[in-house]
């Protein structure tokens, strides 16, 4: 039985999904099976994924959306602990070897073991090397009964957790009602019950690019309105976590608009990202001093004007 199962659900990202099973199988630490999870992919993934022979173990299924892919993955995995990956993202040589050792020194009970991750394009190049929680630069993020903190936003990329098997059992599966933030959810009910160790390293890479672009405005919206929801209820004797989701629901569709821009930015789309740019700078005007928004905004003004402003990838 391997010690941890790498669980990637995938969906039309047969472009993509190489490096991102190369970063894995590149790791350090070996003792681990990889489960890729097709949710219904129409491109050319699944023959992607055979020339990997049997490095990989592939499981398709209908179109069911991410959390049913993921919670599969769960399902027919054998490790003692579980990592996510998604299939457009990638890890550092070092991830699985760092969190297995990290897991090791707590023999008092299981912890979520998890890291940092940097923001890179298409092709790897480096866009935020400092590491990010969420949108923003972060020198560190929190150990411990993190539940309070992680309630005020997600600052847990789905790249970098490595959670024991036993919790799933605990505190269930991916919430399948809920089409968006369903892993922030995950994380909260891991949180409720279980501290997290933060590994102080970049072990993992988000990859930016248009792909990941969310269209439909309205109906993220109504996802983020659910899933706000469903955590009043069952926070509703809780007065502080009330005051800090309060606080977190006005925060988060500036994240949205965020991540919008980023992905315009990562197509080239250069006054369209400027448009979303202005719109979360509106939401929060707090960003006007953040170093890594401040230098997305100067490169997609340099886009436009077609000169390089240094902050990483090509314009």
């Amino acid at each position: 039985m391997p010690k941890v199962s790498v669980v990637i659900p995938t969906y039309n990202r047969g472009r993509l999904i190489v490096p991102t099973l190369q970063s894995v199988i590149a790791q350090s630490y070996r003792d681990f099976e990889i489960i890729v999870v097709d949710d219904g992919s129409t491109d050319d993934t699944s023959e992607v994924i055979a020339s990997f022979g049997d490095e990989v173990r592939y499981i398709y299924q209908e179109n069911q959306e991410r959390s049913t892919a993921r919670n599969r993955g769960i399902m027919e995995s054998q490790g003692e602990y579980i990592a996510f990956l998604d299939s457009d993202d990638l890890w550092k040589p070092d991830k699985l070897l760092k969190q297995v050792q990290a897991a090791q020194q707590y023999s008092d009970g299981p912890r979520v073991i998890y890291c940092n991750a940097d923001l890179v394009d298409v092709d790897g190049g480096s866009i935020c090397p400092e590491g990010i929680v969420g949108e923003a630069l972060a020198e560190s993020k929190p150990s411990g009964n993190v539940y309070h903190a992680l309630l005020g936003g997600c600052f847990v990329s789905s790249c970098e957790p490595m959670v024991p098997r036993l919790c799933f059992a605990a505190c269930g599966l991916f919430d399948t009602s809920l089409n968006y933030s369903e892993d922030w959810d995950m994380w909260l009910r891991l949180a409720r019950r279980y501290e997290f160790v933060y590994v102080p390293d970049i072990l993992a890479s988000v990859r930016v690019h248009s792909g990941n672009s969310i269209e439909n405005e309205e109906l993220v919206r109504q996802g983020d309105v659910h899933f706000f929801q469903k955590q009043i209820v069952e926070n509703r004797d809780d007065p502080k976590a009330l005051s800090i989701l309060k606080r977190a629901s006005v925060m988060v569709p500036s994240e949205r608009i965020l991540r919008k821009a980023y992905d315009l930015q990562a197509a080239h789309k250069w006054a369209a990202s400027l448009g979303y740019f202005r719109r979360a700078l509106l939401c929060r005007p707090a960003l006007a001093v953040n170093p890594f928004f401040v230098k997305s905004v100067l490169r997609s003004l340099g886009g436009m004007r077609g000169v390089s402003t240094g902050s990483g990838g090509s314009n």
